[in-house]
């Protein structure tokens, strides 16, 4: 008996390794430009601003199409949904290596966006329901950790093989992560039948329950702070330090280290409040650029310690706001998940807008000031939130 349930642990611990591997894969696939984005911009000959809308289709396909995937999803055994879109998501990767051209990009990254909501929320109600409510928010953040591997290896790596070979080859390696993170789940993913998604009779829809929405404007605008600046977080680091482009990898390598404390604090302090995380948060992220975008040309020294910081909070935001919106769902979950990653993407999206026009209309060291000032408006909305709950 004691060997047997040393095998279930063993291979709940396998499945929720093979979730985070998955979660990494897709993530990279969505942020990686934002370490070769310059190189793409020379490359297919357009402005830095119109490379940056690859981020944004992403994130609005996330947004637009992502909900109603997911609705439509929950009809099927999530294992065999889980497996065609991923295939799917992958291919398109094959596409953009095969025909690097901007519109072919434009509409392959919208289509990959669609998809990602369905991929993350099936795999974060899988780590739910394999480690039960009790250990519900650590399944979370232990999924999440491929997201922070992402941020850690996948974008840096990304940015340092672009710049020493060319931005395809990233696209052709993602799809063999793909291709295998498709084997994983088709071997060890258990099936989850239709009946067992379904979610229990609400007062009212969520998408009706004006409390709900506020946390969704919550997670819109802090993701539209922390995107306007991260999208070109290369062009603004040589902006505003003394570090050379060859010098990017690594500080994208400390920020992903740094996210990888971020997401450790996150998943162990923060579950028991809802609110007061957002609003701290915010608040941390608005002094941290402000001073990287102020203090940051002086000593190298000082801006290693800012970036550790910002890449901190950055990726702490990702499981505050997730555990934010599971601990208002309640009974609905996978669907208000599926609404967090779809106005989440949209903050994205419109981080990308924003910091691309303020790039091209000023310089791109301003967009540092515009992300905190969006910040700022993210802590008022989150504290009005808290009022609004008392």
């Amino acid at each position: 008996m004691r060997n047997q349930t040393k095998v279930m642990r063993h291979n709940k611990f396998a499945l929720l390794n093979l979730l985070a591997f998955l979660s990494f894969a897709v993530v990279t696939t969505e942020f990686a430009m934002v370490g070769f984005l310059p190189e793409i911009a020379v490359q297919l000959d357009i402005s830095l601003a119109k490379a940056g809308k690859f981020v944004t289709w992403f994130a609005l396909g996330a947004a637009v199409v992502g909900p109603c995937l997911t609705l439509l999803a929950k009809a099927f055994d999530a294992k065999r949904v889980l497996v065609l879109v991923v295939i799917a998501f992958t291919l398109a990767n094959v596409v953009i290596v095969t025909l690097p051209h901007y519109q072919v990009i434009v509409v392959t990254r919208f289509i990959q966006g669609g998809f990602l909501p369905v991929i993350l929320s099936i795999i974060a109600m899988i780590a739910v329901d394999t480690f039960g409510d009790n250990r519900q928010y650590w399944a979370i953040s232990r999924v999440n950790v491929g997201v922070v591997i992402a941020t850690v290896i996948g974008i840096p790596l990304s940015a340092f093989l672009a710049l020493k070979y060319n931005w395809q080859l990233i696209f052709l390696l993602l799809s063999v992560l793909g291709f295998f993170a498709i084997i994983g789940v088709v071997i060890y993913l258990p099936h989850v039948t239709p009946e067992k998604q379904k979610t229990k009779k609400n007062k009212s829809p969520l998408i009706l329950q004006p409390l709900f929405l506020l946390h969704l404007l919550i997670s819109m605008f802090l993701f539209t702070a922390l995107f306007t600046v991260y999208t070109y977080i290369t062009p603004f680091i040589l902006a505003i330090t003394t570090f050379n482009n060859e010098a990017v990898g690594w500080l994208l390598f400390i920020f992903g280290v740094a996210g990888v404390v971020g997401n450790w604090v996150a998943g162990q302090l923060f579950f028991q409040r809802i609110i007061q995380p957002s609003v701290y948060l915010s608040l941390l992220f608005f002094l941290v650029v402000m001073l990287f975008t102020h203090i940051g040309a002086y000593w190298k020294f000082s801006a290693l310690f800012i970036l550790a910081l910002w890449g901190a909070v950055h990726m702490a935001a990702f499981v505050i706001t997730q555990v934010r919106i599971i601990q208002v769902a309640h009974e609905d979950k996978a669907f208000a998940l599926s609404l967090n990653m779809a106005v989440c993407n949209l903050g994205i999206g419109c981080g990308a807008v924003v910091g691309g026009w303020v790039s091209s209309q000023y310089a791109v060291d301003k967009v540092g000031n515009v992300a905190a000032s969006i910040a700022l408006v993210t802590a008022l909305v989150a504290w009005l939130c808290q009022i609004q709950r008392k």
